[in-house]
């Protein structure tokens, strides 16, 4: 046997192997098992400790949209759609980080589910007859 193969082997039986956005971050691979309740949750904020006045995604919000981006295949989608779906990034979200922690295209639409301390990224990105043709995780540390 190949080492390499021997590597890939061990490494899945240790449960090392994991599927890794465009950072290196691990994606954690569960459904939605209520996707419009985890829709709804994904939007919730809470204080920022030590600055009033700032929100933040919750952690139970920042799961709840990794959920929902593993769940929805958006592909394919229009900008309508997905808004639809899945709320409007720029009217939804109340959190102090409703701007790209990554760069994201032009035109493209930035879904940021931070607590501060950590969080996810997602860009939808559009083709020329503005469906979707892509969708870009990224994890905040």
């Amino acid at each position: 046997m190949r080492p390499a193969l021997i590597v890939l082997l061990i490494a899945a039986l240790c449960g090392c192997a994991q599927n890794r956005d465009a950072t290196g971050f691990p994606i954690e691979e569960r459904p939605s098992r209520n996707l419009p309740a985890d829709v709804r949750l994904m939007w919730q904020t809470e204080p920022l400790s030590g600055r009033p006045g700032e929100l933040a995604s919750t952690p139970h919000a920042v799961d709840a949209a990794e959920r929902v981006f593993f769940t929805v295949k958006l592909r394919g989608m229009t900008r309508h759609a997905v808004i639809r779906l899945l709320g409007d990034p720029q009217h939804s979200n109340r959190s102090t980080y409703n701007f790209p922690f990554y760069p994201a295209p032009k035109d493209s639409m930035v879904y940021r589910f931070d607590t501060g301390a950590g969080g996810f990224q997602f860009n939808i990105l559009f083709d020329r007859q503005d469906r979707v043709r892509k969708v870009q995780r990224y994890g905040i540390e």
